[in-house]
């Protein structure tokens, strides 16, 4: 048996920061660009788009530093509020997660709840 915890960010609009927004900012930070992020996912760019937008829109902060393409090409860099964000946003999801893995063993695991076979 196994436990998976999700973590997510909620406000009264919904959900705004969770795995797969963490996953988009940091392929924004390997690539320096959010179409490439986007497409490393398999996330249409209009979709990626809303998705900063709304973190932005509840952070009421500024995440990305955003260059328009053209000639030169375009970017995009998490600010360092962003990054800090980011951070601190994993960080969190590895404590809860590590104590949530070890009340389950606790809790779960190691008492006669469950029959295992095999």
């Amino acid at each position: 048996m196994q436990l998976k915890i999700r973590i997510s960010f909620r406000d009264e609009q919904g959900s705004f920061m969770g795995i797969g927004l963490v996953w988009l900012l940091k392929g924004i930070n390997k690539h320096n660009s959010i179409n490439k992020a986007a497409q490393e996912m398999s996330l249409s760019y209009p979709k990626a788009i809303r998705i900063l937008n709304r973190l932005e829109e509840a952070t009421k902060v500024k995440i990305l530093n955003r260059q328009r393409g053209g000639p030169q090409g375009g970017g995009a860099s998490l600010t360092e509020f962003g990054q800090n964000f980011l951070n601190q946003f994993e960080q969190f999801n590895q404590d809860v997660t590590e104590y949530a893995q070890k009340k389950f063993i606790e809790d779960f695991e190691n008492n006669d709840l469950f029959v295992r076979t095999g």
